[in-house]
């Protein structure tokens, strides 16, 4: 029998249980789902007091997608969404430092994955599923102004916001990937005018943060 967690540094571990072979196997299998319960109750408040939050999960029984663990032989696997909770946490704090004039900035706040959009930051958001593929994932404002912002031009921002978000989120990303401040060129970007000046192609790279993935 054996008991698999998958969740958060500094906790993360795999842990195997035995249950001795010179009981009954009813009685194994009531021990082994017992402890199972205490050791998933543990971690799961473990988790909530290092992060303020419930993080998301997925349990597998036997090999089958399943919440309830009573009936657990052989085996049960829980994998916590770490990606998930760590992209919420770079999205929530945007949001939060993101200077606010009519909320145009705040509401510009686009995620990438591998190039497609897959996300737009809003007060409240749900991080889609990120599939496994996913080699980098790419926060970056799409209204003209974000550099300027970034620049500290902002009263509300003097700072910045991407630089300070980038370096204040990764210790979220610890053993799950890299993450880094720059900027990125984006076609995304809404613009008053529609002309394009001489340097345009310049002009479209925005503060952006990257996450790639180990």
């Amino acid at each position: 029998m054996g008991l698999t967690v998958s969740k958060i540094e500094p906790i993360q571990r795999d842990i195997t249980l035995m249950v001795s072979a010179a009981v009954s196997k009813e009685t194994q299998q009531r021990l082994f789902v017992s402890a199972a319960r205490q050791i998933l109750a543990d971690i799961d408040a473990k988790n909530l007091a290092a992060l303020g939050q419930a993080v998301s999960h997925k349990t597998f029984v036997d090999g089958a997608r399943s919440e309830t663990i009573d009936q657990a032989q052989r085996n049960i696997v829980r994998e916590y969404d770490l990606i998930g909770h760590a992209i919420k946490t770079i999205g929530d704090l945007l949001w939060r430092h993101s200077p606010v004039r009519k909320g145009d900035y705040r509401r510009s706040h686009h995620l990438y994955a591998d190039g497609v959009l897959i996300a737009t930051v809003s007060d409240g958001w749900v991080v889609p599923e990120i599939p496994a593929t996913v080699k980098e994932l790419v926060f970056v404002p799409t209204v003209e102004y974000a550099r300027p912002i970034e620049r500290g031009r902002s009263k509300q921002a003097p700072d910045g916001v991407y630089q300070v978000v980038a370096d204040i989120s990764r210790p979220a990303f610890r053993g799950i990937g890299q993450v880094s401040f720059t900027y990125r060129a984006v076609n995304d970007v809404k613009r008053k005018s529609n002309k394009r000046r001489k340097n345009s192609p310049q002009e479209l790279r925005q503060p952006a943060i990257v996450i790639r993935l180990n």
